[in-house]
C-alpha cells in the first residue's frame, strides 16, 4: 500500500483530500497541520507522496520539500504536490525545483483524484504541465 501526506493548516482541505484519498484503495494517509508535525512523520515514514501546503501554523510548508530534496532517498523519494493560494510568480518559480508539481488554491477534487491515480499507476499517460496561471493541468491521453 502507498503512503500519503496532506500536510495542511486548514482541517477542510485535510478533509477534502482525505475523503478523496479514502476512495482509493492504494493510499494509507497521514496528517500534520505543522511544519514540526510533517517533519516528524516524513523522519519515520517513506511517504510515496505529500500534499504540501505553503504556509503552516508554524513556518513555510515548503521548507520541507528543500529539505527532502537534499536527500530524496532517505525520505523515500516521495511525489510532492505543492499547495497555495497565493504566491508570487517569482516565488513559486524559485521553489519549483523542490516539488513534483503544483495545484493553486482553490482546486477539484477531480485534480486529486488524477494524481493519486498517475501515483499509484492506475491511469493512462498523463502530462503534468503548468499554465500561465500557475495551475496545475491534466490532460488524459
Amino acid at each position: 500500500m502507498l503512503k500519503a501526506l496532506i500536510a495542511d493548516d486548514d482541517t477542510e482541505i485535510r478533509n477534502s483530500i482525505s475523503a478523496v484519498i479514502r476512495n482509493n484503495d492504494s493510499f494509507q494517509t497521514s496528517e500534520a497541520s505543522t511544519v514540526r508535525d510533517a517533519l516528524r512523520l516524513c523522519a519515520i515514514n517513506k511517504f510515496d507522496l505529500i500534499f504540501l501546503d505553503h504556509h503552516l501554523m508554524d513556518g513555510d510548508g515548503w521548507a520541507i520539500s528543500r529539505t527532502i530534496s537534499l536527500e530524496p532517498e532517505k525520505y523515500g523519494k516521495p511525489v510532492i504536490v505543492a499547495m497555495t493560494g497565493s504566491v508570487s510568480p517569482y516565488e513559486l518559480e524559485k521553489q519549483r525545483g523542490n516539488f513534483t508539481m503544483f495545484i493553486q488554491k482553490p482546486f477539484s477534487t477531480s485534480d486529486i483524484d488524477a494524481v493519486l491515480r498517475k501515483v499509484s499507476g492506475n491511469c493512462s499517460p498523463v502530462n503534468w504541465e503548468i499554465n500561465k496561471s500557475r495551475s496545475l493541468q491534466i490532460s488524459l491521453q
